[in-house]
Protein backbone atom coordinates (compact mmCIF):
# COMPACT_ATOMS: atom_id res chain seq x y z
CA UNK A 1 0.00 0.00 0.00
CA UNK A 2 1.11 3.39 -1.10
CA UNK A 3 1.79 5.34 2.34
CA UNK A 4 0.34 8.07 0.91
CA UNK A 5 -2.81 6.58 -0.08
CA UNK A 6 -6.03 6.80 3.28
CA UNK A 7 -8.06 3.69 3.91
CA UNK A 8 -10.27 5.63 6.18
CA UNK A 9 -11.20 2.63 8.10
CA UNK A 10 -7.67 1.16 8.79
CA UNK A 11 -6.47 4.86 9.12
CA UNK A 12 -8.91 5.63 11.89
CA UNK A 13 -7.49 2.86 13.85
CA UNK A 14 -4.05 3.72 13.26
CA UNK A 15 -4.48 7.48 13.78
CA UNK A 16 -6.56 6.88 17.12
CA UNK A 17 -3.60 4.51 18.47
CA UNK A 18 -0.68 6.86 17.57
CA UNK A 19 -2.88 10.22 18.57
CA UNK A 20 -2.97 8.63 21.96
CA UNK A 21 0.49 7.04 21.94
CA UNK A 22 1.38 10.54 20.84
CA UNK A 23 -0.02 12.53 23.81
CA UNK A 24 1.41 10.67 25.96
CA UNK A 25 5.53 10.63 24.69
CA UNK A 26 5.59 14.52 26.34
CA UNK A 27 4.26 16.51 29.31
CA UNK A 28 2.35 19.24 26.72
CA UNK A 29 1.00 21.39 29.98
CA UNK A 30 4.89 22.55 29.87
CA UNK A 31 5.18 23.54 26.34
CA UNK A 32 1.96 24.25 24.54
CA UNK A 33 0.08 27.34 24.91
CA UNK A 34 -3.79 27.43 26.18
CA UNK A 35 -4.74 28.33 22.52
CA UNK A 36 -3.79 25.50 20.67
CA UNK A 37 -1.55 25.47 17.64
CA UNK A 38 -0.84 23.84 14.47
CA UNK A 39 0.39 20.14 13.86
CA UNK A 40 1.02 18.47 10.42
CA UNK A 41 0.80 14.65 10.56
CA UNK A 42 1.58 12.27 8.42
CA UNK A 43 1.77 8.27 7.48
CA UNK A 44 5.06 6.92 7.66
CA UNK A 45 7.03 3.58 8.25
CA UNK A 46 8.01 2.90 11.89
CA UNK A 47 6.89 4.77 14.81
CA UNK A 48 7.66 8.05 15.97
CA UNK A 49 10.28 8.50 18.64
CA UNK A 50 9.65 10.24 21.73
CA UNK A 51 13.49 11.86 21.12
CA UNK A 52 16.98 10.29 20.74
CA UNK A 53 17.56 9.31 24.48
CA UNK A 54 14.22 7.60 24.92
CA UNK A 55 12.50 5.97 21.78
CA UNK A 56 9.75 5.04 23.66
CA UNK A 57 8.65 3.08 20.70
CA UNK A 58 5.48 -0.05 20.71
CA UNK A 59 6.88 -0.86 16.89
CA UNK A 60 10.48 -1.66 18.05
CA UNK A 61 11.29 -3.54 14.33
CA UNK A 62 9.50 0.13 12.38
CA UNK A 63 7.84 -2.55 9.99
CA UNK A 64 4.44 -0.80 10.20
CA UNK A 65 3.35 2.20 9.20
CA UNK A 66 2.38 5.11 11.50
CA UNK A 67 1.26 8.43 11.84
CA UNK A 68 3.89 10.98 13.10
CA UNK A 69 3.01 14.53 14.49
CA UNK A 70 5.02 17.53 13.99
CA UNK A 71 4.13 21.42 15.12
CA UNK A 72 4.12 23.88 12.56
CA UNK A 73 6.57 26.51 13.23
CA UNK A 74 10.02 28.27 11.69
CA UNK A 75 12.02 25.80 13.38
CA UNK A 76 10.36 22.44 11.35
CA UNK A 77 10.06 24.64 8.28
CA UNK A 78 12.82 22.82 6.49
CA UNK A 79 11.47 19.15 7.33
CA UNK A 80 7.85 20.60 6.29
CA UNK A 81 9.06 21.73 2.96
CA UNK A 82 11.09 18.36 2.80
CA UNK A 83 7.40 15.83 3.44
CA UNK A 84 5.99 18.44 0.91
CA UNK A 85 8.70 18.12 -1.65
CA UNK A 86 8.69 14.33 -1.22
CA UNK A 87 4.69 14.28 -1.89
CA UNK A 88 3.78 12.92 1.09
CA UNK A 89 0.12 13.78 2.17
CA UNK A 90 0.53 15.92 5.36
CA UNK A 91 -2.74 16.82 7.42
CA UNK A 92 -3.46 19.41 10.07
CA UNK A 93 -5.06 19.36 13.38
CA UNK A 94 -4.60 22.19 16.08
CA UNK A 95 -3.18 21.16 19.63
CA UNK A 96 -3.13 22.95 23.21
CA UNK A 97 -1.44 21.93 26.65
CA UNK A 98 -3.94 19.45 27.35
CA UNK A 99 -2.65 17.45 24.79
CA UNK A 100 -1.96 14.99 27.27
CA UNK A 101 -4.99 14.40 28.49
CA UNK A 102 -6.31 12.35 31.68
CA UNK A 103 -3.99 10.00 33.67
CA UNK A 104 -5.29 6.65 34.99
CA UNK A 105 -3.64 4.96 37.75
CA UNK A 106 -2.93 1.39 37.00
CA UNK A 107 -5.45 -0.88 39.74
CA UNK A 108 -7.14 1.95 41.15
CA UNK A 109 -10.31 3.83 39.94
CA UNK A 110 -8.56 7.00 39.92
CA UNK A 111 -7.72 9.92 37.15
CA UNK A 112 -6.09 12.80 37.05
CA UNK A 113 -5.04 15.55 34.92
CA UNK A 114 -1.28 16.21 35.78
CA UNK A 115 0.07 19.74 35.56
CA UNK A 116 -2.74 21.91 36.07
CA UNK A 117 -0.94 24.66 38.14
CA UNK A 118 2.29 25.14 35.59
CA UNK A 119 -0.50 25.71 32.82
CA UNK A 120 -2.14 28.21 35.16
CA UNK A 121 1.30 29.78 36.14
CA UNK A 122 2.80 29.46 32.34
CA UNK A 123 -0.86 31.30 30.94
CA UNK A 124 -2.31 33.24 33.62
CA UNK A 125 -3.48 36.02 30.95
CA UNK A 126 -5.05 33.75 28.62
CA UNK A 127 -6.22 31.09 30.62
CA UNK A 128 -8.91 32.25 32.44
CA UNK A 129 -10.67 33.81 29.01
CA UNK A 130 -10.23 30.53 27.06
CA UNK A 131 -11.93 28.04 29.57
CA UNK A 132 -14.72 30.61 30.68
CA UNK A 133 -15.86 30.91 26.97
CA UNK A 134 -16.03 27.15 26.22
CA UNK A 135 -16.81 26.48 29.88
CA UNK A 136 -19.39 29.23 31.09
CA UNK A 137 -21.04 26.82 33.93
CA UNK A 138 -17.62 25.76 35.41
CA UNK A 139 -15.49 28.88 34.69
CA UNK A 140 -17.32 31.43 36.66
CA UNK A 141 -15.30 34.97 37.71
CA UNK A 142 -15.79 33.42 41.44
CA UNK A 143 -12.53 31.09 40.04
CA UNK A 144 -10.17 33.85 38.70
CA UNK A 145 -7.61 34.72 39.06
CA UNK A 146 -6.22 31.64 40.65
CA UNK A 147 -8.79 28.65 40.26
CA UNK A 148 -8.63 27.94 43.29
CA UNK A 149 -12.78 27.22 43.68
CA UNK A 150 -11.92 24.72 40.70
CA UNK A 151 -12.79 21.04 41.84
CA UNK A 152 -10.49 18.22 40.11
CA UNK A 153 -13.70 16.73 38.38
CA UNK A 154 -13.87 19.74 36.50
CA UNK A 155 -10.11 20.29 35.74
CA UNK A 156 -10.45 16.22 34.30
CA UNK A 157 -13.87 17.06 32.56
CA UNK A 158 -11.66 20.26 30.81
CA UNK A 159 -9.22 17.82 30.12
CA UNK A 160 -10.90 15.14 28.95
CA UNK A 161 -13.59 17.33 26.31
CA UNK A 162 -10.03 19.79 25.19
CA UNK A 163 -7.94 16.28 24.30
CA UNK A 164 -11.12 14.90 22.48
CA UNK A 165 -11.85 18.43 20.42
CA UNK A 166 -8.08 17.40 19.91
CA UNK A 167 -8.63 14.16 18.45
CA UNK A 168 -11.85 15.32 16.23
CA UNK A 169 -9.69 17.45 14.32
CA UNK A 170 -7.09 14.83 13.96
CA UNK A 171 -9.93 12.18 12.23
CA UNK A 172 -11.17 14.74 9.86
CA UNK A 173 -8.39 14.48 8.04
CA UNK A 174 -8.10 17.77 6.95
CA UNK A 175 -5.08 18.27 4.00
CA UNK A 176 -2.32 20.98 5.77
CA UNK A 177 -2.82 24.46 4.04
CA UNK A 178 0.70 24.89 3.50
CA UNK A 179 1.28 28.14 6.24
CA UNK A 180 4.12 27.84 7.93
CA UNK A 181 3.08 30.91 10.52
Amino acid sequence: MDQNSLDLELDLELVTKDFYRFAKLHSYYKHLPVNPVKYIFYKQQGEQIRNCIHESLTDPNKSNYHYHFIEVYEQNRKLIQKLIDSGTKLYMAKFGCFLRGVEKISGRDYQYFHGFHIIIRKNENTLYDYLSNKYPDIITSSIKPTFENLTEKDIILIAENEQNNYFKEVIEFNEYDGIIL
